[in-house]
């Protein structure tokens, strides 16, 4: 729960880096919801690097916004 996206993805970038599978899953991420495109077929590169190029909402762990992308996330990162 406590290891930071920079152990799955060591290219992630400065803002992502130390997210937690436990951000992710409760949350507490920073991750928006929904952007334009997000519905349209991509490969797991293409999403993870959607996903990078996004501002976040807050900082890890300082807030909560309910959100599906997170969970996305989490299940991509889980397969490496």
């Amino acid at each position: 729960m406590q290891n930071t996206l920079e152990t799955f993805f060591p290219d992630a970038p400065d803002d992502k880096a130390m997210m937690t599978i436990e951000h992710l899953l409760t949350h507490a991420s920073g991750l928006t919801e929904h952007s334009d495109g997000d519905l349209v077929p991509m490969t797991r590169d293409e999403a993870v690097s959607r996903i990078f190029a996004l501002d976040l909402a807050f900082a890890p762990g300082t807030a909560m916004n309910i959100q599906m992308r997170a969970i996305r996330f989490w299940r991509s990162s889980s397969s490496r």
